[in-house]
């Protein structure tokens, strides 16, 4: 929006491209008008449609994968019903981060998955879409020439891992893993949805009597 446009006396966040608020920033009174909003266990369901209402259109849920069977379809319905167009996006890191008593921090890749993998699933059965993914990663490699290690897991199979007083990332091999997962998971949706087509098409055209 240009300049000249924007109303006088209000305070703009100007450093960032894609503006966000946590679970502990989303008050509805609050000064805060961001485009995405996190979204996790403690959200009540008409709290989110009163979010919505104040014009928030992206939803990033982080639930963490022991909690999201409890709570997204709630949060999908409550959506659903009040109309409001969103995407979602899911953060399948963030609740699921372990921290030890000195405030290290790591992610076990296979909960990451689990998490990942519930989530859109339970979009299919809730006739809604995962729109997106959000992750920390990086392709960034240590001083002797190898892939960060902090998170566990993935096909590198790391058991023991370097954690970090930041957020843990995913690195170059367990990005890809993860991305290939992605894929996997819609290639298979794209085949079952063609193969359905193709037998209602068959069974409309054996079905049929010709003069």
């Amino acid at each position: 929006m240009p300049s000249e446009l924007l109303p006088l006396n209000v305070y703009y966040n100007t450093s960032t491209h894609f503006l966000w608020i946590g679970d502990r920033t989303r008050q509805l009174n609050g000064v805060h008008e961001p485009i995405w909003i996190k979204v996790g266990p403690s959200m009540a369901a008409d709290e989110l449609v009163r979010l919505l209402d104040t014009g928030k259109v992206m939803l990033i849920t982080c639930y963490g994968a022991a909690k999201i069977e409890s709570h997204l379809a709630g949060h999908i319905n409550s959506v659903q019903l009040c109309g409001h167009p969103v995407a979602w996006i899911c953060d399948p890191m963030l609740g699921n981060t372990l921290t030890s008593s000195s405030g290290l921090k790591t992610c076990n890749f296979g909960t990451i998955n689990s998490e990942l993998t519930t989530c859109m699933r339970i979009h299919a059965e809730c006739n809604s879409h995962m729109n997106g993914v959000s992750f920390e990663f990086t392709g960034e490699l240590s001083e002797d020439g190898f892939s960060v290690t902090e998170c566990l897991g993935g096909s590198m199979e790391l058991t023991r891992c370097i954690v970090s007083f930041c957020d843990s990332r995913l690195n170059f091999e367990q990005s890809l893993d993860v991305a290939f997962l992605i894929s996997n998971h819609y290639n298979r949706r794209r085949v079952r949805r063609k193969r359905a087509d193709s037998d209602v098409l068959y069974a409309e055209l054996s079905g049929r009597k010709f003069s």
